[in-house]
């Protein structure tokens, strides 16, 4: 009897396994899609990734720049709390710059793995 039950906790960890293995390369595609989309015309995105899939993806730095004075600055997505069905978009309105009194809307970079400071 054990042994079905060994069976059983191993197949489903060989499932578990294999949906993470799949949820993280899903991810992987959508925000490499997302990002070369972003380079080319970044006035017209159809769409915009979530904050769940940027961090399964492994690329939980958002980089952004003030259209004011063309300063670049990031967000880490992992310390910050937010839901995670929530799109980076939403992050929009927190992300200002002390440039202006009124800053304009900053416009997203890109998705990256690794910090500015990193590079």
């Amino acid at each position: 009897m054990r042994t079905n039950q060994r069976r059983i906790g191993l197949a489903e960890a060989k499932a578990r396994a294999a949906t993470t293995a799949r949820e993280k390369r899903h991810a992987r595609r959508i925000i490499g899609l997302w990002n070369a989309m972003n380079a080319k015309h970044p006035d017209n995105l159809p769409f915009f990734p979530t904050i769940a899939a940027a961090r399964i993806a492994g690329f939980p730095w958002l980089q952004f720049c003030c259209p004011a004075c063309d300063q670049v600055s990031e967000l880490d997505l992992c310390k910050i709390y937010r839901r995670p069905e929530s799109t980076v978009a939403s992050l929009l309105p927190e992300l200002t710059c002390r440039c202006q009194p009124n800053p304009a809307v900053p416009k997203l970079l890109g998705l990256s793995k690794l910090s500015i400071r990193e590079i």
